[in-house]
């Protein structure tokens, strides 16, 4: 199974705007070539984050006609926010939390410092599996290296 992710949306327009240039091209191809799966959603204060963005639901829309991206039921996301209410947590983004447990995404793309924290703590209690931080702010190499270790067919810790 491909890798789910979750794309913070402080970090989602230079990776989905094509305006941007070249900036995180590795993980652009890496979605684009199936490698992993992106996981929204339209429901919640993420999802009118998500909906603001025209660029980012064009691109979700030809992903997800790919089996690229998923979308985290209403349902889901509400069932996740129960599961986080014993957590304190250090970010003001409980929303990506939420759509991480629904998902049951491990990857997580954002430069947020508590929100990488959170992550790394809660989601991993939650879902009962090692989660991993995009170096978002890494060299090349190391963003090349971080991907290829986690694509379809190639998963590794």
């Amino acid at each position: 199974m491909c890798e789910r992710f979750i794309l913070d949306t402080s970090v989602s327009y230079i990776v989905l705007d094509k305006e941007v240039g070249t900036r995180d091209a590795y993980l652009k191809q890496w979605i684009g070539q199936g490698h992993g799966t992106l996981c929204y959603t339209v429901d919640g204060k993420l999802g009118t984050e998500t909906l603001k963005t025209k660029s980012f639901m064009r691109k979700l829309e030809i992903w997800q006609s790919r089996g690229r991206a998923i979308r985290a039921s209403l349902a889901k996301m509400n069932k996740a926010r129960n599961a986080i209410k014993g957590f304190t947590l250090r970010s003001d983004d409980p929303h990506i939390l939420q759509l991480a447990i629904a998902c049951r995404a491990k990857i997580l793309c954002t430069d947020d410092k508590n929100l990488k924290r959170d992550f790394e703590e809660v989601v991993a209690k939650v879902i009962g599996e090692q989660t991993k931080l995009y170096p978002f702010k890494g060299k090349d190499a190391e963003k090349k290296a971080f991907l290829a270790k986690n694509r379809c067919g190639r998963v590794t810790n």
